[in-house]
């Protein structure tokens, strides 16, 4: 493995330009994606913020099917979610 002064001076900018890119993008990620994927385990659990998370699976889902709420309760989120600027 190279050491960093035996890099020449393009490989040292590289190596600067990802450093400096690493904490923005790993920061970015941690911010966008991890509520995104918390809150979509979320909804296969049965959660009242207080109590304890228990696991149902599609069952949620199943409550809100088309038929019961016109299929305003799945286009609403997922509206919003995908729409939402990142």
């Amino acid at each position: 493995m190279k050491l960093y002064r035996d890099l020449t001076i393009r490989q040292k900018k590289i190596v600067w330009a990802w450093g400096f890119l690493a904490l923005p993008v790993l920061f970015y990620t941690v911010v966008r994606f991890y509520p995104t994927g918390n809150a979509i385990l979320i909804s296969f659990q049965d959660w009242n913020l207080l109590g304890a998370r228990t696991w149902t699976g599609l069952d949620n889902y199943r409550s809100c099917s088309p038929t019961r709420c016109s299929g305003r309760c799945l286009r609403t989120p997922s509206s919003t979610s995908f729409s939402a600027p990142p």
